[in-house]
């Protein structure tokens, strides 16, 4: 089972450190490209605050590839919450807004 309220807060401190590292220590700038991903997803069920648990994922993985044009942290959930989007179409369910 994975607890995606604590998935979804993972991957955004992950995503923030990258995109702090990039600027900070590489001194790159926007735009970045990101892949976002899971794999070993097969027979995985979600676990939700407000539907239980959810499931189970057929597939064994997810990749979700975006550009980052800022480096903002908008820009940033907004592709975290594209690959959530996708982690819940691989159950049938919709992820609520």
């Amino acid at each position: 089972m994975i607890p995606t309220g604590a998935l979804q807060s993972v991957y955004t401190r992950v995503l923030t450190n990258f995109v702090s590292l990039a600027e900070g220590a590489l001194g790159l700038t926007a735009p970045f490209t990101v892949e976002i991903g899971a794999t070993g997803l097969r027979d995985t069920w979600l676990g939700t605050g407000h539907k239980g648990m959810i499931g189970p994922i057929h597939d064994d993985q997810v990749v979700v590839r975006r550009v980052l044009n800022a480096a903002s942290l908008a820009v940033q959930a907004k592709a975290i919450g594209d690959f959530l989007d996708e982690l819940f179409d691989l159950t049938g369910e919709e992820r609520a807004a």
